[in-house]
C-alpha cells in the first residue's frame, strides 16, 4: 500500500505511542544502527571516556563491542571523513 506523501500519521507523544506510529506507517519497526571507524588511538579514548561514563552522564554506559580496527585503516573511510591519509 503506498500512502501519499502528505498522508503522514500524528507523530509519536512518547515513548509509549511509538508502537501505534509505526503501525501507522505500515512499519513492523525500526532499528537503530551505527558504525565508527575511528583510528585506533581515537577509538581508545571514546572507550576510556566512556568507560566514566558514571562521572559524565551519571549512569554507566558500558561499550558493548570492543574490538580492533582491522590494521592498515582503510583509505576510503579516511577520505569520507573529508582528509586524505598519504
Amino acid at each position: 500500500m503506498t500512502r501519499p506523501a502528505t498522508d503522514v500519521p500524528t507523530p509519536p507523544a512518547d515513548d509509549d505511542d511509538i508502537p501505534r506510529f509505526l503501525a501507522d506507517l505500515g512499519l513492523p519497526g525500526i532499528v537503530d544502527l551505527h558504525v565508527h571507524f575511528l583510528p585506533e588511538r581515537m577509538l581508545r579514548k571514546v572507550w576510556a571516556y566512556f568507560d566514566e561514563a558514571p562521572l559524565h552522564y551519571g549512569t554507566p554506559w558500558p561499550v558493548q563491542y570492543r574490538t580492533a580496527e582491522p590494521s592498515g585503516w582503510p583509505r576510503w573511510a579516511s577520505s569520507a571523513c573529508g582528509r586524505s591519509r598519504r
